[in-house]
Order: structure tokens, then sequence, then C-alpha cells
């Protein structure tokens, strides 16, 4: 339902429109005649008829990745690119198009209505639900003695860029931690709430002790330089 919806808003005149305001600093007209452009329509030849990337009854995330890049490209912003649609050299790649556009309408009409809920009626339904086990993402004991954290603490997460856990930290107990996220346990005014946060990006720091704790990009930067 998300990639239907998602596919919805990149078809749009607006959404295209906005993309075609874009000035890139070279000319796109000569990328069709740059020197990979036959290895790279080689590659668009063998094809095996599917409907679908993946061979789903309905489009997917992976039509509704290509779709939004195929469909920029075949706006009026990429002038030169008319080789790459050719409906005769390759007709896959113009028809799977064609039935994106069609499909996406289709399948919306054939799902259910999201309904918008109020904070309080969707933070009960959040809290109601199961949650993944924290062995999942583990705890990986080394990554976070670099960190200088350890299981349990209380710690704040914010994007890593312009810090401020005054203004935009989220504060809870650390229960996972692997080289991709972070994972801390909330205990909010409507239940308890498990909240993720990638590695990349983002900085943990000890509430009880930020002068102990470093960031991913310190961590980084260190390994960088003694390496």
């Amino acid at each position: 339902m998300a990639s239907l919806a998602f596919l919805e808003k990149v078809s749009t005149p607006k959404f295209l429109d906005d993309r075609m305001k874009v000035e890139l600093v070279y000319d796109r007209r000569s990328l069709v005649h740059h020197n990979v452009a036959p290895q790279g329509k080689s590659n668009l030849s063998p094809h095996d008829s599917r409907e679908w990337l993946f061979d789903t009854k309905t489009p997917g995330y992976a039509d509704a990745a290509v779709f939004a890049i195929l469909n920029w490209l075949r706006s009026p912003a990429f002038r030169g690119l008319d080789a790459v649609f050719d409906e005769v050299k390759f007709s896959s790649v113009v028809k799977v198009l064609a039935s994106t556009n069609v499909g996406v309408p289709r399948g919306l009409n054939t799902h259910n209505i999201i309904e918008a809920k109020a904070g309080d009626e969707a933070g009960k339904a959040i809290a109601a639900t199961t949650f993944e086990p924290y062995e999942a993402a583990g705890f990986d004991e080394i990554m976070a003695s670099w960190l200088g954290l350890a299981r349990g603490d209380v710690v704040s997460i914010a994007p890593s860029q312009n810090y401020n856990a005054k203004d935009c930290s989220t504060v809870g107990s650390l229960v996972s931690l692997n080289c991709e996220e972070y994972c801390i346990k909330i205990q909010g005014n409507l239940g308890t709430f498990r909240c993720h946060f990638p590695i990349i990006g983002f900085t943990a720091r000890n509430v009880e002790q930020p002068d102990k704790s470093f960031g991913t990009r310190d961590v980084y930067h260190l390994l960088v330089t003694f390496l």
C-alpha cells in the first residue's frame, strides 16, 4: 500500500515539474553518446517479460524505486534520452512504465483506505503491538566500549550534525546496539516504546556521564587517524 501511494505521488505533474527545475552542470544529451552508452543499452536488452520486477501481483517498492527515476528521465527536463525509451528496442522498459501507471490507481482502489488517527489513539495502538526481540539486533559490547556506552545506560540520541540534546534528542534506556543501529526503550504516558536509530548520522550520549561518551563520528575519526 505504501509503495502504491509513493508511486501515485511521483507520477503527478507537480512532482515532475518540480524535478524539471533542477539544473545540472552537464549537457544531458551528451550522455546518450558517451562511450559507456552501448554497454548500458545492451544491459537493457535482455528481459524475461515479467510484469513487475519481482513477479509480485501489484507494483512493489522495487518498482516504485525504478519507476520514480525512469519516469523523471522521460520528462522534458531530460532531452536526448529518447533512445532509452524506444518502444521497439526496449519494449519491456516502456511496457513496465505503462503497467505501473495503470497499476497504481488500480491498486489504490482495491486497498482499504488508511484512516488518520489522533496522537493518543495511535500511541496506544503502537504500544499494544509486539516488538522485535532485543536479541535480533543484539548488543555489540566492543562497539559500545568504543562509544563509551553500556547496556542499560540512559542515553540521548540526536542527529550527529548540530547535536543539541535539549532541542531534538530522544532519551531512553539503551537496549540494543550493533554496527547498524541503536535501539532505546522509552517509557511514555501511553506505554513503553522502542525506538530505533541508525548508527550513521546519529550520536548517542550517556545522560548521566556525557563526557564519557563518544559519537560515532568521533570513533570513525579516531579509527581513520590511527589506521
